[in-house]
């Protein structure tokens, strides 16, 4: 029996025309569809589907796009296999967290679709500045961020530190890591503010109420918390808080799979979205597959690893299975 990790991606993985394939073959995805158009106010499959592009880009679009997506691989493979899927320990990178509770069982889809739709609206509306990837290691990263008056957003591999803050402090960064490291990179992200930063603080203390007005339930597995790189605790409280300061402080995803791999997972699994430069969904990559991969590796861990991000993906990693 293989200790599985299921992960899901976060925001930069949509695409026009996400999900149109599986809708067409599995009749649980057809259903989470219409669940999602009923709960929302406007056409989920309609803009997942056909877009336009710049809509679907929008935060306050593309985080319900994303999170409905990643639950309609997750029961396509189910259905594909003809059971109810159980992971060891789940996993999802900002936004993916989402969905990482309900497969733990700590939310319902209608609670997640529900909540990612208002945390998009919220982050698109009071949003300012942007975000940095680059290739510093955390320690320099913190210091060239204490010395521009930005925030440490992410911290994706040993050597892939997201930076976050207003954008003529990510200039003078930008220009600080071309002095100081000029063979580190600093490429800008396409990002309607500067997400997982003290500039989110208001988003999160408006997006607290929501939180608090739903039912989390304890999780029935370890699900991962990425405030603090550990499992989410069994409290509500405790996944309520969890949630909120996520919105304002650095994803810890290197600390959430070092966790997570000290568990002895032996397969990771990734649901949703799709990267790459092919238009249909066939032709698409996953989006945290190398990420993954450097960690493993990092780590010194072998693990096998699959998608269910489109029909061929779904169908390939149920041969495997």
């Amino acid at each position: 029996m293989k200790n599985d990790l299921y992960i899901f991606p976060g925001q930069g993985c949509q695409y026009v025309g996400i999900g149109s394939d599986i809708v067409k073959k599995y009749k649980s995805v057809s259903h989470l569809y219409e669940l999602a158009n009923d709960l929302l106010h406007f056409n989920v499959s309609e803009l997942s589907f056909n877009g336009p592009e710049d809509q679907i880009n929008l935060t306050k679009f593309t985080q319900p796009v994303l999170v409905t997506h990643q639950l309609a691989c997750f029961y396509a493979l189910c259905e594909e296999l003809n059971t109810d899927l159980k992971p060891s320990i789940t996993a999802g990178h900002s936004l993916g967290e989402y969905t990482a509770l309900v497969i733990g069982g700590s939310l319902v889809p209608e609670q997640a679709i529900r909540l990612v739709a208002k945390r998009g609206a919220l982050m698109s509306e009071l949003g300012t500045g942007s975000m940095m990837a680059t290739t510093l290691t955390l320690d320099d990263a913190n210091r060239i961020a204490r010395e521009v008056n930005c925030s440490i957003a992410g911290i994706n591999l040993p050597e892939q530190i997201v930076l976050a803050g207003l954008d003529g402090d990510l200039e003078n960064a930008i220009n600080l890591i071309q002095r100081e490291f000029p063979k580190k990179r600093a490429i800008p992200l396409k990002t309607e503010g500067a997400f997982h930063s003290y500039l989110m603080k208001d988003a999160a203390a408006k997006f607290l109420v929501e939180l608090q007005n739903e039912d989390f339930k304890s999780p029935s597995i370890p699900v991962m918390s990425n405030y603090s790189g550990l499992p989410h605790e069994n409290d509500r409280e405790s996944i309520i808080n969890n949630l909120y300061n996520q919105l304002f402080s650095p994803v810890r995803w290197v600390d959430c799979i070092s966790y997570a791999l000290n568990q002895g997972i032996s397969r990771v699994i990734e649901f949703g979205g799709g990267i790459g430069k092919g238009i249909e969904p066939s032709e698409k990559k996953p989006n945290l597959q190398a990420m993954m991969k450097k960690l493993s590796q990092h780590f010194e861990v072998e693990t096998l690893y699959f998608s269910a991000i489109n029909n061929d993906s779904i169908e390939e990693t149920a041969k495997d299975y």
